[in-house]
């Protein structure tokens, strides 16, 4: 009988129903200090679940030391780590003990930003013009062939974090003497900035072939962000004019990474309409953040969390995968920044139509900075609408909505 290690932070995920066929006998959990109550914990052992708690394994390496110790008393077959920030150590974990699900050199591939775009233009796939920043002299060379703004990421970072748009002369001798060391030890891309639409593509991959995928519209940039703009992604209608193109660039690109045979992915493409061609953003081996499960879920009944879960421990996807299938609702989620202030009034409530969920992720009277990457957000709100024209009508409903009902004043001392 198989054993399986499922190591998280998030308690809210039904892991029981999800992996229903297991044994409870024959799963355990690592969990983060007090995850669980007492009595959660003693409900989860009754049902013969161990749980392993270990202090913030997000801040520290000591989770794969911990995995090691844990494997010569549960032999565990499978590795399940579903969160974005996982992905990594999980593979150097599976590799080292030799079990089963994604090596390490396929997660660094999903999850490097220079290794993926190294790897899309040896395959002529268009991407921007890009380079290793390991120094200032690599930034500098970089500025002699290419004109502001220039994109600067952390090669692993997620969320939009660390991201940085150089405007000018002045905005890279401050990234230099706050990012760059003569030790040469930063992992950063410099990108050429792109003019264009993001598109956003999520997908199943089943015995080793593009499923299904379906492609969303983002609302401005994910950057956007940072400068107090709202921002989400919307699915597209199937009378589209890009929607055939995305899902077979999408086959193209994703056949080219090394996946497992059941697996999910998230795509992220630009279409400049100047040259009426897509530009190569990212891609990930995972489920795409914030809302993206819950929008699927509602308008196409498929759980890709939970498929995601069921593909890493090895068994077939619960649902049968729609061979012709458009979702039944034009779904997405908005996304709003936290301002630089005090929020001295929000609502408990959002009451305008066809919001399926509203939550706040702040609280009132107190000071807030604002928003530097896509975890530091104030609210959203996920939408269900019949067309394209609806959801956009709910999207500007939804923005004077927050306007009236988030009040902030300046900073409190």
């Amino acid at each position: 009988m198989l054993k399986y290690l499922i190591v998280t932070d998030n308690k809210r995920i039904p892991y029981k129903a999800i992996l229903h066929e297991i044994n409870p006998n024959n799963i355990a959990f690592i969990v983060p200090k007090n995850l669980f109550d007492p009595q959660e914990k003693i409900l989860a052992r009754k049902e013969g679940l161990k749980i392993y708690e270990i202090d913030n394994y997000l801040e520290n390496g000591l989770i794969e030391k911990y995995c090691y110790d844990l494997y010569q008393d549960f032999a565990y077959d499978r590795l399940i780590a579903h969160a974005e920030k996982d992905i990594l150590w999980a593979g150097k974990v599976r590799d080292l003990l030799k079990i089963k699900g994604q090596s390490y050199s396929s997660a660094l591939t999903f999850r490097d930003k220079y290794l993926m775009k190294q790897l899309l233009s040896k395959n002529d796939f268009k991407t921007p013009y890009f380079a290793k920043i390991e120094a200032a002299s690599d930034l500098i060379k970089f500025t002699q062939s290419q004109s502001f703004p220039i994109v600067i990421k952390p090669c692993r970072a997620s969320a939009a974090t660390g991201i940085k748009i150089l405007t000018n002369i002045k905005d890279m001798d401050e990234f230099i003497q706050e990012c760059l060391t003569t030790t040469h030890e930063s992992n950063w891309i410099a990108e050429s900035y792109i003019n264009g639409t993001m598109y956003q593509i999520d997908g199943i991959i089943e015995e080793g072939k593009v499923a299904f995928v379906w492609p969303s519209k983002s609302i401005n940039h994910w950057l956007d962000i940072k400068s107090g703009k709202v921002v989400g992604r919307y699915f597209l209608e199937p009378s589209h004019f890009l929607l055939k193109r995305l899902e077979e660039y999408s086959k193209k690109i994703v056949l080219l990474f090394p996946l497992e045979e059941n697996a999910i992915f998230h795509l992220e493409v630009f279409y400049e309409p100047n040259s009426d061609d897509f530009v190569f953003c990212e891609i990930a081996s995972r489920v795409g953040g914030m809302r993206g499960r819950n929008v699927w879920l509602n308008s196409f009944g498929i759980d890709l969390g939970a498929e995601f879960i069921r593909s890493q421990a090895g068994l077939d996807f619960s649902l049968p995968i729609p061979q012709i299938a458009v979702p039944k609702f034009i779904d997405g989620y908005l996304l709003f920044p936290k301002k630089e202030g005090y929020i001295k009034n929000l609502p408990k409530h959002c009451s305008i139509q066809g919001i399926k969920e509203y939550k706040s992720f702040i609280e009132i009277d107190k000071n807030y900075r604002a928003s530097q990457n896509l975890s530091e957000i104030s609210c959203l709100l996920t939408i269900s609408a019949l067309s394209e024209a609806e959801f956009l009508s709910k999207y500007e409903e939804s923005l004077k909505w927050y306007e009236e009902n988030y009040k902030w004043d300046t900073l409190q001392i």
